[in-house]
């Protein structure tokens, strides 16, 4: 993981560093801390440290929550809502505890140096668990001094009994006796006692203090504590010199605590009794006006409505509501369901395959099929059929008179007409040998037409009338009896439609040979069909008996038989023409029925609206009726209430005030302790020592890290730098000698250096470390590659033995082989001199040449140098090198950063590091 240079990276190698290196001096610290701390301890004043415990009652407050917040916002504050703590810690109460103990008089002690050395000697003694001897002085109480700066006066003893005050000229201002009080001009007070080695006559010098701070004064030695067990239970304890005082000081405060909560009670309490009998006269009065205010409302309700009260309105609203409502509803869906009956298409996937859907699909292609070809009730329509029955009564006449029949006529010229086929075999019939057909029954049929299209006539009128008419005829009925027609006209539209269906089925089946003519009663049952019918029987009885018959006869037989088939069949064909018609016209009425029942519905929906929205307007006030009566009720109610509070808390406010006081009392009152407290002041001084260390250590490290932390191989490693290892100072031996941590990282450099490729140049910045090369030389040529290490150390003392070196070669004509010398390993060429200027010898164009000819003659050259890797001259000589080797010791990151961008910018070169670590 590779770190920016900003960031701030500690690891803990650094802290031991920093730590070694700060050992002599942590140590003088230490001495230093504990030795002050030690003497502060002992010329400190030992004291007696006392305790008590005082029991708290937490107050029942018996009143409502409405009412303890009434009275909260009425009176400022309540001992209930403050604790205890802050109460005993308050200047209020600890002010009365001075004034009371005198605590505001100091006497003075005399010489200083003399204090502090008497001191030390008792702290010894306490050390040693020798008692103390009580404190003498002079023991003042009910002090009252209030102004802001001290004052300083002077006590001269005439007696037993009696003594003096003397102002700072030495004036005497006051004459006084012990147990009385003595009046100042800014101050009384009382001197209760003497000290036992009183001197008569003697001046003993004074200070008054203002009670402020004497009281701040005290609050360093006043420490308050819970029970572990019961927080009601507090713990009180005080320090002082005076084990007596100490034990009197905690007795005063549990005293002057109580005190301080009678007088808040008793003003509380006269506070509230007062407010209590206010509120009392008001709410009395704001009752009245409130019952004042309802009798008014229920008059007002009484004359507009007749009813007294929300509710009862309410409920003679709401009921007639929800029944327009269901009404609403009902009319609503019957609506719906009328305008959505005779659409077929609109149906779901489901519901086409329930058996319902397909009847009334079923019903729905027989009415369109009564249809007659898309045939429309018009005038004209209504023409033709007057017309074809005027032909038609002038046929039946010709026909019952035995006349010729016209041939201009259109019925008999029609490819349709049943007369002209009748006709036609009437004739045909005549013509023929032996075959007689009856006028009669010609004549019957024809009247039957006759009458069938009379019906069709009266039918296309009916039905035009009903177009033209419109909805007129269904005016005046009501939806009940409306929805019943409507009923009664769709179940005569199914019975003809089902009688239609049977017709056509006889039509099919009328001549098959099978067919039992006797059924066709069954189904059609007026007079012409059954004459026909029972024509055609007799014809096929006949026809039964073909052993009497001859076949000419049968023949016969049988074209009678077709002829009143032939009759029958268009009798049928009519029957169904005018059971369409009826079919048509009930569709209309049906039509006109169910678009009346829609506007039937469609009105009285508007009307049970309207209805709705009146009775809707009517209870809009209601709401605001129910605000003001819950209003007046509450008004009511929350007078009752409080009035009664306000009576009974009146009556037991203060017994209960006073019980609550009484049960918060000392439970143990303090006595004078008999040893003082035994501080361990060796240990204390021990603990200032290391905290005087810790200081000193983190101060050094803060600045460390302001100023950059020297790296350590762990920083190093953690930082993303390539590390090779620690070494110690004594890695400059042959590689034998060296130990095993040393043999480990020159391992890992000679590693790190044989991976680069044959002819390369490392150069190795020592700085002021120890001269690791040579046994870095020692390991590669161990390897098998031919090594030259050249040592570039300008600023050392030349040693005979390095005579001629690098420096010589640079400064005169020497050849290489003259400077160079052979060791056992490898070749070595010493420095030879020294320079002030050694980087720009090296990097000069006589080195460059030099360096290249041996890299070309060497597998790799180590030029060692003595540069500081943070200076100018050490990033100068990586323009030599194929690949830096740096040594560190008390570099930071920034300084070495500079290496890291040095690699990134020459892909092909390399860098690593070497720390140098002190020994433990």
């Amino acid at each position: 993981m590779k770190t920016s240079t900003t960031e701030i990276l500690i690891t803990f190698s650094d802290l031991k560093r920093l730590l070694r290196k700060l050992y002599p001096r942590l140590k003088q610290i230490f001495i230093l801390c504990a030795a002050l701390s030690f003497s502060y301890f002992l010329i400190k004043e030992p004291k007696y440290l006392a305790q008590a415990s005082f029991k708290h009652r937490p107050q029942q407050n018996s009143s409502s929550n409405s009412l303890r917040e009434l009275f909260e916002s009425y009176v400022s504050s309540s001992s209930t809502d403050t604790p205890i703590y802050a109460i005993m810690y308050s200047d209020e109460v600890l002010r009365d505890v001075v004034e009371e103990l005198g605590l505001q008089v100091r006497v003075n002690p005399g010489i200083a140096l003399v204090s502090r050395l008497q001191n030390i000697w008792e702290n010894i003694a306490v050390q040693m668990r020798r008692e103390l001897p009580d404190v003498d002085a002079f023991a003042f109480r009910h002090v009252h001094y209030h102004a802001e700066k001290g004052m300083s006066f002077y006590v001269r003893p005439l007696n037993a009994g009696e003594f003096e005050v003397l102002d700072r000229s030495k004036q005497v201002i006051a004459h006084g006796q012990l147990g009385v009080s003595v009046e100042l001009d800014a101050a009384h007070f009382t001197l209760a006692a003497y000290p036992k080695n009183v001197v008569f006559q003697k001046l003993y010098a004074c200070g008054m203090r203002p009670w402020r701070a004497a009281v701040d004064g005290v609050k360093r030695c006043f420490e308050l504590k819970s029970h572990r067990v019961d927080k009601n239970i507090l713990l009180l304890y005080f320090a002082d010199r005076d084990r007596h005082l100490a034990s009197a000081f905690l007795n005063q405060v549990m005293a002057s605590y109580q005190k301080y909560l009678m007088r808040e009670n008793e003003e509380i309490c006269e506070a509230q009794i007062h407010y209590l009998e206010k509120r009392q006269n008001e709410l009395a009065q704001h009752y009245d006006q409130a019952l004042k205010e309802h009798v008014t409302y229920l008059q007002s309700n009484l004359s507009e409505n007749g009813m007294m009260g929300f509710m009862q309105e309410l409920e003679v609203l709401s009921e007639p509501q929800q029944d327009l409502t269901n009404q609403l509803f009902a009319a609503d869906l019957e609506l719906k369901r009328l305008q959505t009956l005779y659409q077929p298409d609109v149906v779901t996937k489901k519901d086409s395959n329930t058996a319902e859907f397909k009847t009334r699909k079923s019903l729905t292609k027989r009415l369109i099929d009564c249809e007659v070809e898309g045939a429309r009730v018009t005038d004209q329509e209504l023409s033709r059929v007057e017309k074809q029955a005027a032909e038609m009564q002038l046929i039946l006449e010709k026909v019952e008179k035995g006349e010729e029949l016209p041939k201009d006529l259109s019925l008999l010229q029609a490819g349709r007409s049943g007369a002209k086929k009748w006709i036609e075999q009437f004739v045909k019939g005549s013509a023929a040998e032996g075959h007689v057909i009856d006028r009669s029954t010609l004549s019957a049929a024809l009247r039957t037409f006759l009458s069938q299209l009379e019906g069709q006539r009266r039918m296309l009128q009916e039905n035009l009338a009903i177009k033209t008419e419109g909805y007129s005829e269904f005016d005046g009925l009501t939806l009940s009896t409306a929805q019943n027609l409507y009923l009664g006209y769709t179940r005569d539209r199914d019975a003809i439609g089902a009688q239609v269906q049977q017709v056509l089925y006889l039509q099919e089946t009328l001549f098959d040979p099978a067919f039992e003519m006797s059924s066709i009663p069954t189904i059609l049952t007026d007079s012409v069909t059954g004459e026909l019918v029972q024509k055609a029987s007799h014809i096929a009885l006949k026809l039964q008996d073909p052993d009497n018959r001859t076949i000419r006869e049968q023949q016969r037989l049988r074209e009678e038989l077709d002829i009143q088939k032939s009759f029958l069949h268009q009798h049928l064909v009519y029957s169904v023409e005018l059971s369409k018609l009826k079919l048509k016209l009930l569709d209309d009425k049906i039509t006109s029925l169910r678009h009346c029942l829609i506007n039937m519905l469609s009105t009285e929906k508007k009307l049970l609206q309207d209805k709705l929205k009146d009775l809707g307007l009517k209870m809009i006030p209601l709401p605001e009726k129910w605000r003001r009566e819950s209003l007046l009720q509450l008004k009511k109610d929350l007078g009752v209430r409080i009035l009664e509070g306000m009576a009974q808390l009146a009556e037991s406010k203060n017994l209960n005030q006073h019980l609550y006081h009484v049960a918060s009392k000392p439970l143990d009152l303090s006595i004078a302790p008999l040893a003082p407290r035994t501080s361990r002041y060796f240990i204390l001084s021990l603990i200032m020592g290391c905290i005087g260390v810790l200081g000193f250590y983190f101060g050094h490290l803060c600045r460390a890290l302001f100023q950059g932390l020297p790296v350590t191989h762990d920083h190093l490693k953690a930082a993303g730098f390539p590390t090779l290892g620690r070494l110690t100072p004594f890695c400059e031996v042959p590689c034998s000698s060296l130990i095993d941590g040393d043999l480990e990282t020159l391992r890992a450099t000679a590693q790190f250096l044989s991976t680069l490729p044959k002819h390369a140049c490392a150069v190795i910045l020592g700085g002021k470390n120890s001269d690791y090369s040579r046994a870095i030389a020692e390991l590669l040529s161990m390897q098998g590659r031919k090594v030259l290490l050249i040592r570039s150390v300008f600023d050392a003392i030349v040693q005979p033995q390095e005579k001629p070196g690098l420096w010589d070669y640079l400064q005169t004509d020497l050849t290489p082989q003259s400077v160079i010398r052979s060791l056992p390993h490898f070749d070595y060429l010493p420095s030879g001199g020294t320079a002030r200027l050694a980087s720009e010898m090296l990097l000069g164009p006589k080195f460059q040449a030099f360096l290249k000819d041996l890299k070309g003659r060497y597998d790799l050259v180590l030029l060692y140098s003595s540069a500081l890797p943070n200076r100018m001259e050490g990033m100068a000589l990586s323009q030599l090198a194929d690949a830096l080797l740096v040594s560190v010791q008390d570099e930071t990151k920034e300084e070495l950063a500079a290496y890291l961008a040095w690699k990134e910018s020459q892909p092909l070169s390399d860098v690593a590091f070497v720390c140098f670590e002190p020994v433990s």
